[in-house]
C-alpha cells in the first residue's frame, strides 16, 4: 500500500510538470514576415505594369499556376507554427486583396480568423504589403497607411509603410510597422538614397509615437532589401536608442533568408523595441523551401519561377519570425 501511494504521487507530480512545460512552450505568440515573391492574380490591373503575370505572357500566367502559388503559401504559413497558427502575419509582393482572400479561403486557414490590414500602393509593379491579423486573440486600434515620396520633384511614391495599433489579451498593446523598402534594382550606391528616405519616415513616425507613449511597445518587420550593417537601417534603425537588434547568429541559423548568386543575405528582418522580453529573430528554413544550387553550390529558395520555367516552388525570400511571450 505504502508503494502504490509513493508511485501514484510520483505520477501526479511528473503529469503536473509535463502541464507546467506544455502551457510553458505554448504561451507565446508567433509573428511572421515573408516576402511571397510576385504573388499577382490573372488579370490586368488598369495602371500597374503587371503584364509579366497575365495568361498570354511568356510566363503563361493561368489560374492553375495561381491557386499551386495560393496553396504553397499556405502551406508554408501553416507549417511555419503547425500547433497554433501565427498571431500576426506580414506579407510583402502581394497584387491586391483579392489574392489575400484566395488564401485565407484555403484548407488550413479558412478556419482561422484572420481579418487583413490593406491598401492599394502606389508601386508601378503593383505589389503592396499586408497584415493578417487574429482578430480572436488581437484587436485592432487604428491602422495607417505611411507615405513614401522617393521624388519630390516628380512627385513619385514608392510602396508605403503599414502601421498598426493593436491590443493582445485586452493590454498588451503592440505597435506594429511592415515595410517594403525599395529594391538594389538600378545598383546598390544608386538606389540607397530610396531607402534611407523610408527609413527616415519610419523613424519620424517612431519618434513621433514614443513622444506620446513613453512605453511604446514596438515590432518592425519587412524587406528591407538592404542588410543589417548597410547605412539606411545601421545608421537609422539600428543605432535609434529606443531599437534592438534581434537577427540571428548565422553560425546557428540559416545564412540568410535570400541568395544572391553565391551570397546569403538577410534582408527580410523583424526589429523591436527594447522594452519587449528577450527574444531572437528565426529564420524558418525549412528543406522543402530550398533546393540544390547547380550553379553556386549549397541550396537557395525554390523559387515558383526559374527564368520563364513554372517549377511549383514558393519565393525567392525565407520567412522569418519571433515568439513573443504570452504574461
Amino acid at each position: 500500500m505504502h508503494n502504490i501511494i509513493i508511485y501514484k504521487s510520483i505520477r501526479i507530480v511528473f503529469i503536473s510538470i509535463l502541464i507546467h512545460f506544455s502551457l510553458h512552450t505554448y504561451a507565446q505568440d508567433r509573428i511572421v514576415f515573408y516576402n511571397v515573391e510576385n504573388y499577382f492574380d490573372t488579370y490586368n490591373q488598369i495602371g500597374k505594369s503587371d503584364e509579366a503575370y497575365l495568361p498570354n505572357s511568356l510566363k503563361r500566367w493561368n489560374y492553375s499556376k495561381f491557386k499551386l502559388k495560393t496553396q504553397n503559401i499556405q502551406k508554408v504559413l501553416t507549417s511555419i507554427s503547425p500547433q497554433k497558427l501565427p498571431l500576426l502575419i506580414g506579407l510583402a509582393e502581394i497584387e491586391n486583396i483579392t489574392v489575400v482572400h484566395e488564401l485565407l479561403n484555403t484548407k488550413g486557414i479558412s478556419k482561422s480568423n484572420y481579418n487583413i490590414i490593406h491598401k492599394e500602393s502606389p508601386d508601378p509593379r503593383g505589389i503592396d504589403v499586408c497584415l493578417l491579423y487574429n482578430k480572436k486573440r488581437i484587436h485592432l486600434i487604428k491602422k495607417e497607411f505611411i507615405k513614401v515620396c522617393i521624388s519630390k520633384r516628380k512627385l513619385r511614391y514608392t510602396r508605403e509603410i503599414l502601421y498598426a495599433k493593436l491590443i493582445r489579451n485586452n493590454t498588451d498593446t503592440l505597435n506594429v510597422y511592415v515595410n517594403h523598402w525599395s529594391s538594389e534594382c538600378g545598383g546598390k550606391r544608386k538606389t540607397e538614397h530610396k531607402r534611407i528616405i523610408a527609413a527616415k519616415r519610419l523613424v519620424k513616425h517612431i519618434n513621433k509615437l514614443i513622444s506620446k507613449e513613453k512605453n511604446a511597445k514596438i515590432i518592425i518587420m519587412g524587406d528591407f532589401n538592404e542588410s543589417p550593417q548597410d547605412i539606411a537601417l545601421r545608421k537609422y534603425i539600428y543605432h535609434h536608442p529606443y531599437l534592438r537588434n534581434i537577427i540571428p547568429d548565422k553560425k546557428k541559423e540559416s545564412r540568410g533568408t535570400l541568395k544572391f548568386k553565391n551570397r546569403w543575405q538577410i534582408f527580410d528582418q523583424i526589429i523591436v523595441s527594447k522594452n519587449i522580453s528577450k527574444l531572437s529573430m528565426h529564420i524558418y528554413n525549412n528543406k522543402f523551401l530550398l533546393e540544390t544550387d547547380k550553379k553556386y553550390g549549397g541550396f537557395k529558395p525554390k523559387r515558383t519561377f526559374l527564368g520563364m520555367k513554372f517549377q511549383n516552388g514558393y519565393s525567392d525570400h525565407l520567412p522569418v519570425y519571433i515568439d513573443l511571450p504570452i504574461h
